[in-house]
C-alpha cells in the first residue's frame, strides 16, 4: 500500500507541476497578448483577418525578444517597440553594399589635399549643410541614393556651388539606372548612382523637380527631360576613403558630410543615446555621417538615417567612436562635385 500511495503522490505532484506550468504559460501569453493589443492600438494597427493578426503578433514577440537583448548590449542607448515591431523582415536592407565598386570617375579630386587640425567636435547641421532627414520607405537601394543626395547637396552649399542648401534627387539614379545594380528590391552598389549620373554628363536634378516616390512607381522609368526639370548639381566622381581609419574619416568629414555603410540590424528600435554594440554581420545599410563629438563621456559619431525624422533622435543616431561600432569605418566614401556651367 505504501508503494501505491507513494506512486499516487508522485503522480499528483507531477500533475500539479504541469498545471502550474500551464497556468504560468497561459498567464504569460495573456500578458503578452495584452501588451500587443495595447501596442497595436497605440500605432493604429488594423489587420485584414485573424491570420494576419496572428502573424503580426509572432513578429511582434520576436521583436520584443530582440529588443531586450539589444538593451542589454547597449546600456548607454534607449530602445522601444516602434510602429515597425510587426513588420516583415526588413525590405530596406541593402545586400549589395559588400560588393566592390568598379568606377570612381575623377575621384582623386574629390577632396582637397590638406586639412587643418581636427576640432574636438564637429556638426555640419549647425552650419546649415545637412538636408532634412529623408524617409526611404521600403526601397532598399534608396539608402545609397539618399546618401549621395545628402553629400552632393552639402558639397554644393559648402563650396559655394549653390546659393542655398538644395537637396538633390534620390529618385533619378533609381529610375535612370544604367548599371542594373541599383533598385528597390535588389539594393544598390555604392558606385551605381555615380555611373548612372555620369552617363548623363554628371547632371543631377533637384529633389523638388524629380521627387522621390518611395519605391511605389514600378517599374522605374527614367523621366523625360522637360521644362520642369532643374539641374541642381554636377557629379564628377566617387572616392572611397581608407578602410578602418578614423583619422582619415575625420579628415574627410572636416571637408563635408560623408557616406558610410553600417550594420544596422539593431537600429530598428533605437530612440536615443549612444549605440555601443551593433553586433556583427555584413553591412546592410548606408547613412550620412554629419559630425562627431570627442568631448562627450563616450565620444560618438553623429549619423543621419534615411528612415524619417520620427525614428531615433529626430532621425539621427549616435554611434560610439573608437571601435568601428556598426562597421562605420568599413567603407566610407565621399563624392566629387563641380559647379554647374552657367548658360
Amino acid at each position: 500500500m505504501r508503494r501505491v500511495a507513494t506512486c499516487l503522490l508522485a503522480v499528483l505532484v507531477l500533475f500539479a507541476a504541469l498545471a502550474a506550468a500551464t497556468l504560468s504559460s497561459s498567464s504569460a501569453d495573456i500578458t503578452s497578448r495584452a501588451a500587443f493589443a495595447a501596442w497595436a492600438t497605440k500605432f493604429g494597427k488594423v489587420y485584414a483577418d485573424d491570420a494576419a493578426r496572428e502573424a503580426a503578433y509572432g513578429r511582434y514577440m520576436a521583436a520584443a525578444q530582440a529588443l531586450e537583448e539589444t538593451r542589454r548590449r547597449n546600456p548607454l542607448a534607449r530602445f522601444e517597440l516602434t510602429a515597425r515591431a510587426d513588420a516583415k523582415p526588413a525590405l530596406f536592407r541593402n545586400a549589395k553594399l559588400a560588393e566592390p565598386i568598379r568606377h570612381r570617375g575623377n575621384a582623386a579630386r574629390a577632396r582637397r589635399s590638406t586639412v587643418g587640425e581636427a576640432p574636438s567636435a564637429l556638426d555640419w547641421r549647425l552650419r546649415e549643410a545637412v538636408a532634412p532627414v529623408p524617409n526611404m520607405g521600403q526601397c532598399g537601394g534608396a539608402c545609397v541614393t539618399f546618401v549621395y543626395s545628402g553629400i552632393g547637396a552639402a558639397i554644393n552649399r559648402i563650396r559655394g556651388y549653390s546659393a542655398e542648401l538644395t537637396p538633390l534627387s534620390a529618385q533619378q539614379p533609381l529610375d535612370c539606372d544604367v548599371t542594373q545594380e541599383c533598385g528597390c528590391d535588389e539594393g544598390c552598389m555604392l558606385d551605381a548612382p555615380y555611373r548612372t549620373l555620369a552617363a548623363n554628363g554628371g547632371a543631377w536634378d533637384t529633389a523638388a523637380s524629380y521627387p522621390y516616390t518611395d519605391g511605389s512607381a514600378m517599374p522605374h522609368t527614367c523621366a523625360e527631360r522637360d521644362s520642369d526639370m532643374v539641374v541642381g548639381g554636377r557629379i564628377r566622381g566617387i572616392q572611397m576613403l581608407p578602410k578602418h581609419s578614423e583619422g582619415a574619416l575625420v579628415n574627410a568629414l572636416m571637408e563635408n558630410p560623408v557616406g558610410v555603410t553600417v550594420y544596422s540590424i539593431r537600429w530598428d528600435y533605437y530612440t536615443g543615446g549612444v549605440m555601443t554594440d551593433c553586433g556583427s554581420g555584413a553591412n546592410d545599410n548606408a547613412a550620412l555621417l554629419v559630425g562627431y563629438n570627442d568631448t562627450a563621456p563616450t565620444p560618438y559619431w553623429i549619423v543621419r538615417s534615411n528612415w524619417g525624422a520620427d525614428w531615433g533622435e529626430d532621425g539621427y543616431i549616435y554611434i560610439s567612436k573608437g571601435n568601428n561600432t556598426c562597421g562605420i569605418t568599413d567603407a566610407p566614401f565621399t563624392l566629387a562635385m563641380e559647379p554647374i556651367p552657367q548658360a
